[in-house]
C-alpha cells in the first residue's frame, strides 16, 4: 500500500488500537483493521477497497455489504480483518520457527518446496508450504542414503562377477581342458615333476650295516641242554651294555650309544608273571623274522610256524605306555594265546619264556627304527657248522661227500647246545661217532662201520675194548656228552 510523508500521517492522528499513523480519507486503521470513527462516506468507500485488499492479502474473502451502490464493509467484516491480521503474524512465526530448526538440524538456511508455485501442485499458503518442504527434508536425505549404500553394493558385484569371468575360462575352454590329458598341463606338470623330486630326497633308502653278533649263553653257564641264539647288530653306534647269566634266567641288551635306544633279549627259566595287565594294541608287522623254531628237550615247536617283527603300542592297566618292538609268532597276531604278556613284554614259549624286544617311550628317528627292526630280524638259533647246516638244509655237503666230515672241527672247538640242537638226529648220532673214528675206533655197529670205512681218512686201529676215552681232549668229551643229552632228550631211534 503507497505509504505517506510524516506530515500527512499526523495529521489525520493516529490510530488508537495499534498507534499507527491515518491516512487521508479512511474509515478504518491499514495497519490493523481497527475502525476510525467519525470519517465520512468517502473514507469509508477507500477504507473498504482497503479491507477488501487486505483481505485478499491473507487469502480470505470478506462478505461487503451494499449501501445504495456503495460497498461498505459490515461490523462482521471488521472482526474478521483482526483475525486476519493474527493468523498472518502467526503464519510469520511459524515460517521462522520452521527455518530456524531446517538451519538447526542441516546446517542450511532452507530448502525449497519439492514443488515450484503453479508447476505441478495446487497453491498453498506459505507457511503451510514451508512445513511441507521442511518436514519433506528426512526421508529424502535417507533415500539418498539407501540409493547410495545400493550403488555400492551393485559396484562390488559387478567387480566380482566381472573378476572371475575374465580369470576362468570359457565354457568351450573349460571343456576342454577338462578332457584334455594332465600332460598338456606344463605349469602343473612342472609342479608335479618338483613335487616327486622333494619326496625321493627325503625318502632316501636308509643303510643299516650289522657288523657284529651276539650268541647267548645260558646252556654253557648252566651246562643244560638248551639252545643258544643269536642275532646281529651295528658295530658303529651299537654297544653291549648289559649282559648277565644265571641259573633262573639270562638278560643281554645292546644300546644305541647316540640316542639311548636298547634292544633287550630275555630268557626266563621259569613263567614271567606280574600283577599289571599288559596287552598290545595297534598291531603293524613291519619285517620278517630269521627265527625258525625246532626241537628244544626232545620238544617240537615247529608247530609255531612262522615268526615276524611287530611294531605296537604298549597298553599298560589300560593306559598308553609307549612303543614297542618285538619278535613274535606270526599265529598270535590272529591267536593271542601263542603269546604271552606276563612280564610286561611280549614273549612266546619255547621250552622256557623267550623274548626279544624294544621298548620306547619316544618316537624313533628313522635311521633308529630302521636298525632296531633290522636287530630284531636277525634272531634266530645259533647254528652248527656251516657244513652241518648246509647238509641239513640241502641234503648235501659232508653225508654226500665221500671224503668229508660232518663236524670237521670238533676236535677243536665245543659246539655249542644251539649248535647241535640244529642237527637232525642222523647228523647227531654220525658227529658223536664221528670223534670216535678219528682215532682208529672199531664199531661194532655195521652201518657205523660201512659209513667211516668209505672215508679215506678213517684208519681203523682198536676194539671197543682197546679204545680208551683217554685218547679224547677235552672238546671232544664236551662235544660228545652234548650230543648224546640232545639224542635222548629227543628219544633218537640212533641210541646205542
Amino acid at each position: 500500500m503507497e505509504q505517506h510523508d510524516k506530515t500527512s500521517q499526523g495529521t489525520n492522528g493516529y490510530c488508537t488500537a495499534c498507534g499507527s499513523p491515518l491516512e487521508e480519507g479512511v474509515s478504518f486503521c491499514t495497519k490493523c483493521g481497527n475502525p476510525v470513527a467519525g470519517k465520512g462516506a468517502d473514507a469509508s468507500s477507500e477504507s473498504s477497497a482497503g479491507a477488501v485488499a487486505s483481505s485478499d492479502a491473507a487469502g480470505v474473502a470478506a462478505p461487503v455489504v451494499e449501501s445504495e451502490g456503495v460497498a461498505t464493509p459490515s461490523g462482521y467484516e471488521t472482526v474478521m480483518v483482526g483475525v486476519e491480521s493474527d493468523m498472518a503474524r502467526e503464519a510469520q512465526d511459524d515460517r521462522d520457527a520452521a527455518a530456524q530448526a531446517t538451519e538447526a538440524l542441516y546446517g542450511v538456511e532452507g530448502v525449497e518446496s519439492a514443488f515450484a508455485p503453479n508447476e505441478g501442485a495446487p497453491a498453498m499458503p506459505d507457511a503451510s508450504r514451508q512445513q511441507t518442504s521442511t518436514v519433506s527434508k528426512k526421508p529424502l536425505f535417507i533415500g539418498i542414503g539407501i540409493a547410495v549404500v545400493l550403488l555400492a553394493v551393485v559396484i562390488v558385484l559387478v567387480v566380482l562377477v566381472f573378476g572371475k569371468a575374465g580369470s576362468a575360462p570359457t565354457s568351450d575352454e573349460g571343456s576342454a581342458q577338462d578332457s584334455a590329458p594332465a600332460v598338456q598341463q606344463p605349469e602343473s606338470t612342472e609342479g608335479s615333476a618338483e613335487e616327486e623330486k622333494d619326496e625321493e630326497a627325503t625318502s632316501e633308502p636308509v643303510v643299516v650295516n650289522l657288523t657284529d653278533s651276539y650268541t647267548t649263553r645260558f646252556s654253557e653257564v648252566n651246562e643244560i641242554t638248551y639252545p643258544a641264539f643269536t642275532f646281529q647288530y651295528p658295530g658303529s653306534g651299537w654297544a653291549v651294555v648289559d649282559e648277565s647269566v644265571a641259573a633262573s634266567g639270562e638278560h643281554v641288551s645292546v644300546e644305541n650309544v647316540r640316542n639311548g635306544a636298547e634292544v633287550s633279549y630275555q630268557h626266563w627259566g621259569s613263567y614271567p608273571s606280574g600283577s599289571a595287565v599288559a596287552e598290545l594294541v595297534d598291531v603293524e608287522r613291519v619285517a620278517d623274522s630269521s627265527f625258525v623254531p625246532s626241537y628244544v628237550q626232545a620238544n617240537d615247536h615247529s608247530d609255531l610256524g612262522s615268526f615276524g617283527v611287530v611294531r605296537a603300542t604298549l597298553r599298560v592297566d589300560g593306559v598308553d605306555n609307549g612303543t614297542v618292538y618285538a619278535v613274535i609268532p606270526d599265529a598270535a597276531l590272529k591267536n593271542p594265546s601263542y603269546m604271552d604278556m606276563g612280564s610286561g613284554l611280549p614273549a612266546f614259549d619255547y621250552s622256557s619264556w623267550i623274548s626279544f624286544t624294544c621298548m620306547t617311550s619316544e618316537e624313533l628317528d628313522k635311521q633308529t627304527e630302521q636298525e632296531v627292526i633290522a636287530i630284531l630280524a636277525s634272531f634266530k638259533v645259533a647254528e652248527a657248522s656251516d657244513n652241518a647246516s648246509a647238509s641239513k638244509k640241502s641234503g648235501e655237503g659232508s653225508l654226500s661227500d665221500p671224503d668229508g666230515y660232518v663236524l670237521s672241527d670238533s676236535s677243536s672247538r665245543t659246539y655249542s647246545n644251539a649248535e647241535l640242537e640244529a642237527m637232525s638226529d642222523y647228523e647227531l648220532y654220525l658227529s658223536r661217532n664221528e670223534i670216535f673214528a678219528r682215532h682208529g675206533r672199531i664199531f661194532k655197529n655195521s652201518d657205523l662201520q660201512e659209513y667211516f670205512g668209505s672215508k679215506s681218512w678213517y684208519d681203523p686201529r682198536y676194539t671197543p675194548e682197546e679204545f680208551s676215552e683217554s685218547m679224547l681232549n677235552a672238546n671232544e668229551k664236551a662235544n660228545i656228552e652234548r650230543m648224546a643229552k640232545i639224542e635222548q632228550d629227543r628219544n633218537s631211534p640212533y641210541i646205542d
